[in-house]
């Protein structure tokens, strides 16, 4: 029953469940959780879009989900068959299939290998598809523990659930027991049983909170656990702050520390004797979360108090200088941020506070957090994702170094969770000497969306920043949308960038925004877009007139003569440039593409020149600019795509068209890639491609680079929302060079150098290029050359200037690829037809890869 102080909390009643064996509570877990996704279209499969399926087994799932047939009575080999179509199953029928052989392993036959495969592959299934459906892609920023121990307890809860409603006499029934808190870990949301959904807000109703004591079996604690809960329904959840693990990490911690009494016995190690864990777990019939040891979930999330919340308030706030010992820094935060520790706090946490603080410490932000926001107006609110995902990173981070740091954990999550990783892992950088390729992974696994990273974090705009703290958390894409469109119908573009510098545009709001972002700043309106769109079919009939005129004869045309010879010919050079730079796409065989080389052409008879670049420009602004119109509305997309390209080259040019901008671009660069990785920078100068990124990937603002339209689309998002106008279109080249530096070190020919880089942004993951994108960004905006601490650490060796010759690397570059694919020509002759094939698309993306320094290497090709 509830006690008097549970009764204070809020508490209406309470009830005690086990102790039991936690596995029973799994099974009945999994079958209310089958109940409450439901059984309807059991047997409707996936199929392809001609209507046949596109499971290689069904006929096996069918008489599986049917009855007809179970995995004990069926054959390995049907087994082992059908395991390449578990991956394309609903969760319901992945729930189907489980609940009908939850006792498999028990027998024989359950612990043939072919069998248990294919259980435990849809096992995997089943908790990644349930992971997805409760928490989107919130779950991808957990690690895999927190992953792991999150759906364990969603299970739990659902037979929790059940077996009150078994035993509880009336009193939890399905609509008293339907809300329960789940809180493990940093997260908190509200689960609703009977809907399988989540929540952030309280439901208005009590709702299940609950108190684990369970403990693992003393005959078997690596996999057999005794369930113990005690579950307490709550009239007012919101104001319930128990972390509901707190009394077993007690238990666990007074265990540990038995244990390691015990362990001096040169004996106890052995006590149990050999045993195999797999044949253990399949044993047990239930694997559906892997075969791992439980109580190792808890190392991984820090154990005792990783996620349990202080009851202290932070008060002043200091920053580590870059020279300065960022362990002594450590240990004196609780003398500097804890020392207003209120009365009840953990007695090791107030010993900690009597250390006197290090004279490393220096005080530079002081201002910043004693006296209120800084003059940016920076001032981010509390995340408990944002400090679950920093704690378990830095749980790993410390681990893997062997460190006695993790008793500061929770000081360093307090100090650094909100707004201030950036500056975390420059200084973890420093500390450890750690290579800035691992660092800029660890800021990229951490990086809050509500950072600005485009900005210095004094910098940073008030209200872009108080947007920006809205959009966090369980923000969908629709309120992301609301929020970007009224920025820019206030007239505020610099917020307006700042959400589309971060989350991107939709594809109805990303022509208003580039119009804004390549214009005047603000939204036009309807007179001002109908006169620009009419100025350009008015160019646009003059520029067909004369192409459709008859060619003057004359010894050689230019685009200054009268003649339409030269815009014929540009014509089909324009059309091929499209069809090259997006091969793969449907567009360039579209309406939308014809438009997009008739802005191109009208844009070069303007300026009476060929425009080198233009068309592969344009195809992007048509397609994003037309996005989502009819067919008869694509002229108004085609003309403010011209006008859009006309800024565009009218303000930069020279920075993104020409020989001289190929040139600068390669070498920021080169000297972006030697500060983040010097060791994958030498090689590719080794082998006389240290052009190459530049000309393959970051020419024409990333639209030669590989990516498709759609993605293509989203990274100008950002780039045209970037302060520092197109400089983040460099730091996505040096992500994707990150991102690929392992396979680039494991190649020692320029061949397989050169299509490791070609075909990176088609085999990377989009997501982890844009997060890797922001981290350089951050790394570099942040703890830039010109800041007080510096990251990645500037050096003599990787400076560019002097050390290299830029223009003789591009001819080397030159030479060598031309000599390559010269060689794969003469070797495509000798094999057979597919590989010939591949040569020449290989041949032609070189061709395209940049204007001017690769025209000379077609003759070769």
């Amino acid at each position: 029953m509830e006690t008097a102080g549970d009764t204070e909390k809020g508490v209406l009643r309470s009830d005690w469940i086990g102790p039991e064996p936690e596995e029973g509570l799994l099974r009945a877990g999994l079958l209310q959780l089958a109940e409450a996704i439901g059984t309807e279209r059991l047997l409707e499969f996936p199929r392809r879009a001609n209507g046949t399926p596109l499971l290689t087994r069904q006929g096996f799932f069918e008489r599986l989900l049917k009855g007809e047939t179970s995995l004990l009575d069926c054959a390995a080999a049907d087994a082992s068959a059908a395991e390449a179509d578990v991956k394309r199953l609903g969760l319901h029928q992945l729930l189907a299939i489980r609940c009908k052989n939850l006792d498999l392993g028990q027998s024989a036959a359950g612990r043939q290998g072919a069998k248990a495969s294919f259980l435990s592959l849809v096992d995997r299934c089943t908790t990644s598809l349930l992971g997805q459906r409760l928490l989107g892609a919130e779950l991808e920023a957990l690690s895999d523990a927190h992953r792991a121990l999150l759906l364990r307890h969603i299970v739990l809860i659902y037979g929790a659930s059940r077996t009150l409603a078994a035993t509880g006499s009336g009193h939890w029934d399905g609509s008293v027991a339907d809300w329960w808190l789940l809180a493990v870990g940093g997260t908190r949301r509200y689960l609703q049983l009977s809907a399988c959904q989540v929540q952030s807000k309280p439901p208005g109703v009590p709702v299940c909170c609950y108190r684990s004591y369970t403990a693992p079996k003393p005959q078997d604690p690596k996999r057999s656990r005794i369930f113990r809960w005690q579950v307490l329904l709550v009239q007012n959840p919101a104001s319930w702050i128990e972390d509901p693990l707190a009394t077993e990490q007690r238990s666990r911690q007074r265990r540990s520390l038995t244990d390691a009494k015990a362990s001096g016995s040169p004996g106890a190690a052995k006590a149990a004797g050999p045993k195999s864990e797999k044949a253990d777990a399949l044993s047990s019939g239930f694997e559906l979360f892997g075969d791992f040891d439980v109580e190792a979930l808890f190392d991984d999330l820090d154990g005792d108090e990783a996620y349990r919340p202080t009851s202290g308030a932070p008060g002043g706030a200091s920053v580590l200088d870059a020279d300065s010992s960022i362990d002594d820094f450590f240990d004196s935060l609780l003398d500097d941020s804890f020392s207003d520790l209120k009365t009840g706090a953990a007695p090791q946490m107030a010993a900690l506070a009597s250390k006197e603080p290090a004279t490393s410490v220096v005080r530079e932000i002081e201002t910043a957090t004693a006296n209120g926001p800084s003059e940016s107006g920076y001032h981010p609110t509390k995340s408990m994702r944002n400090e679950a995902r920093l704690r378990l990173a830095l749980t790993k981070f410390y681990a893997s170094r062997k460190t006695d740091k993790l008793s500061n954990l929770d000081r360093i999550v307090e100090r650094y969770a909100e707004g201030r990783v950036v500056e975390l892992w420059a200084q973890l950088g420093v500390k450890y000497a750690l290579p800035p390729a691992t660092a800029v992974q660890w800021l990229a696994s951490t990086l809050d969306s509500r950072i600005a990273v485009q900005w210095d974090c004094h910098e940073v705009p008030s209200t872009a920043q108080r947007v920006l703290d809205e959009l966090s958390g369980d923000v969908g894409e629709v309120e992301k949308s609301s929020a970007l469109r009224a920025s820019m119908e206030d007239g505020d573009s610099v917020t307006a960038a700042a959400v589309a510098f971060r989350h991107g545009s939709s594809r109805t709001e990303r022509p208003a925004l580039w119009r804004a972002l390549l214009g005047s700043g603000t939204v036009e309106d309807e007179p001002t877009l109908r006169e620009r769109r009419g100025a350009y079919r008015e160019l646009r009939s003059r520029m067909l007139t004369d192409l459709e005129a008859p060619a003057v004869e004359q010894q050689e045309t230019t685009p200054s003569s009268s003649s339409s010879s030269w815009l014929k010919d540009w014509r089909k050079e324009v059309e091929d440039d499209l069809r090259s730079a997006w091969p793969e796409e449907t567009f360039s065989r579209t309406e939308a593409a014809r438009a997009a080389v008739l802005v191109a052409l009208t844009y070069s008879w303007r300026v009476s020149r060929c425009v080198k670049g233009a068309c592969e420009i344009a195809g992007l602004l048509v397609f994003a600019l037309s996005s989502g119109m009819q067919r008869a509305q694509l002229e108004d997309g085609e003309a403010d795509a011209f006008w859009c390209l006309s800024q565009l080259l009218a303000d930069a040019q020279e920075t993104i068209l020409g020989d001289d901008a190929l040139a600068a671009q390669a070498r920021r660069l080169l000297i972006l890639h030697r500060c983040f990785d010097y060791p994958v920078a030498k090689l590719l100068e080794d082998h006389g491609l240290v052009a190459m990124p530049a000309l393959r990937l970051g020419a024409l603002l990333l639209c030669r680079a590989g990516f498709s339209l759609l993605q293509a689309a989203r990274l100008w998002d950002s780039i045209l929302a970037d302060p520092r106008r197109f400089q983040f279109a460099d730091n996505i080249v040096i992500a994707l060079l990150l991102l690929r530096r392992g396979d680039l070190l494991q190649r020692d020919d320029v061949g397989g150098l050169a299509e490791s880089l070609v075909t990176a942004p088609q085999t990377l993951d989009f997501d982890t290029i844009l997060s890797t994108a922001y981290a350089v960004c951050a790394f570099q905006r942040r703890h830039g050359p010109d800041s007080g601490a510096p990251y990645p650490p500037r050096s003599s060796v990787h400076s560019a200037e002097g050390a290299l010759d830029l223009d003789s690397a591009v001819n080397a570059a030159q030479e060598g690829l031309s000599s390559l694919w010269g060689k794969a020509r003469e070797l495509a002759a000798r094999m057979s037809p597919e590989f010939a094939k591949r040569a020449a698309t290989v041949q032609l993306q070189v061709r395209a890869a940049g204007a001017g320094y690769w025209e000379a290497a077609q003759g070769s090709l």
